[in-house]
């Protein structure tokens, strides 16, 4: 039986892919946040014919700087994009309020500290641990299978308490971990309501493929973790496979990387 499965930040690493799903299952439980305030990179709304949209009476996703930085004597936004090293970037800082798809079951939550994290190298992120300090405390993070050149909201992994009040003091990379080859190629996916559809038009792949993919709303990807699909059995050239997905309401799921297990 195909599985799907969310897998914790310590996985070991893989490689970029870059085809992605364009058709998203749907469902009703969950409602789409959408990104709004000020910033570097500023997420627009969705608009009809976009893509995923947002529910009507859906939460939002806040990270505005006024929120987090209501009165400070330094200019918060010529800080930013604030450079955590590696080539990844801090390009928004603040407070979420929407879905969590982070733990153990989506939830939804008010206020709790996040920044959204760019990755402006040329490698694809594998993992990732960095902290945030503001004059409240310090808030830690963990990040995984981020694309180069894309961006994810993430909520704090602790400190998310500090979303409100306080003036940003610093951040450090704890660790950071980049592809350092090509993942499986010659797989070809489509959307459907019964899942991912995997074809391979290449040579025979004998053995089990872990198919990560990221959640993502308007322009960002959500959510610290990637959604780890497995495909059990190999797959022969010319063979198509259906493995079971979760649905976001709203959302989409893109196919970033395949490994073999």
């Amino acid at each position: 039986m195909k599985k799907w499965r969310m897998l914790p930040m310590c996985v070991a690493l893989a490689a970029l892919l870059t085809a992605c799903g364009t058709q998203p299952a749907q469902q009703s439980e969950l409602p789409a946040p959408v990104v709004s305030g000020g910033g570097a990179e500023q997420t627009p709304l969705p608009t009809e014919g976009s893509g995923p949209q947002a529910l009507p009476g859906s939460s939002e996703t806040d990270l505005s700087y006024s929120e987090l930085y209501p009165a400070s004597s330094t200019d918060m936004t010529a800080l930013l994009p604030y450079s955590l090293g590696e080539g990844l970037e801090l390009v928004r800082i603040g407070s979420y309020s929407g879905v969590n798809i982070d733990g153990a079951e989506p939830e939804q939550v008010r206020d709790r500290f996040a920044v959204t994290v760019r990755n402006s190298g040329a490698s694809p992120l594998e993992s990732a641990a960095f902290t945030v300090t503001t004059t409240e405390g310090q808030a830690s993070f963990e990040l995984e299978k981020l694309p180069a050149g894309s961006s994810a909201d993430i909520c704090a992994l602790e400190g998310g308490e500090l979303g409100i009040g306080g003036s940003f003091t610093g951040a450090e990379l704890t660790s950071a971990v980049f592809a350092g080859g090509q993942g499986l190629t010659g797989l070809e996916y489509a959307w459907s309501s019964e899942g991912l559809a995997v074809t391979n038009t290449g040579a025979d792949i004998e053995g089990g493929i872990i198919i990560s993919c990221r959640v993502r709303g308007s322009s960002n990807y959500l959510g610290s973790a990637a959604v780890k699909l497995d495909l059990e059995g190999g797959l022969a050239s010319g063979e198509t496979k259906t493995v079971e997905a979760p649905v976001y309401t709203g959302l989409a799921l893109e196919v970033v990387d395949a490994q073999l297990y």
